[in-house]
């Protein structure tokens, strides 16, 4: 995605990310992202659900 070339690109000192995104979800974002970066993610998510919040870690 754009964001993801973004972010590769730029290194940027933080990523905030929604567990629920249009298209890719913040999971999958995270896991793109660790292969290229080790950059600090804040997960954020509505979700309540205990297996939600343990996935966002």
């Amino acid at each position: 995605t754009i964001a993801l070339a973004k972010a590769r690109d730029r290194e940027p000192d933080l990523v905030i990310l929604d567990i629920m995104m249009p298209g890719i979800d913040g999971i999958e974002v995270t896991k793109r992202l660790r292969q290229a970066s080790d950059v600090p993610i804040l997960m954020l998510t509505a979700k309540g659900t205990v297996a939600d919040r343990v996935a966002g870690l």
